[in-house]
């Protein structure tokens, strides 16, 4: 299995369609986004979003990124105590082994998290996101983004 960090991310993406090609199928990766809006999240709760792929394709999650705005005053907010936690619905796994704080998964607009691995959900699967605000003061505005590609069939 390659790693992404080794790799520019065009370069993970001919990895990966190599991994289909050795499986006798020829895709077409398309850049596609997954967003997820959480609004407001208010102080002490726990919300959780899933997500659904289509019919299209499947999706290889490769990179995360999160902006969170002071849902009073509408302002960005660089370091939110917010904890995360992804739940694929499809295998019945946690992505890790309990909550971790929101920057260390979903890094920031700026500056997005690329993960190690990129992680395939299969057509029409759903996974969870559930985000605890931990901030005793601050209702947030959460706007979460998955960034990576479709592998859409192409006929042969």
């Amino acid at each position: 299995m390659f790693r992404i960090q080794d790799y520019q991310l065009s370069q993970a993406i001919e990895a990966i369609k190599a991994q289909y090609r050795a499986a006798g199928r020829v895709v077409e990766m398309v850049p596609f986004t997954y967003n997820v809006n959480l609004q407001p999240l208010n102080v002490a709760q726990t919300t959780a979003q899933p997500n659904t792929t289509d019919a299209e394709g499947e999706f290889w999650v490769m990179a995360t990124c999160q902006t969170a705005i002071n849902a009073a005053t509408g302002a960005y907010v660089q370091y939110p105590n917010i904890a995360s936690q992804i739940f694929w619905d499809v295998s019945g796994r946690q992505a890790q082994d309990k909550p971790t704080h929101l920057l260390n998964q979903f890094g920031s607009a700026k500056r997005p998290f690329f993960w190690v691995n990129a992680q395939r959900i299969p057509i029409k699967s759903t996974w969870t996101t559930t985000l605890t605000n931990l901030d005793a003061a601050i209702n947030f505005n959460v706007f979460l983004a998955y960034h990576g590609v479709k592998a859409i069939p192409v006929g042969r």
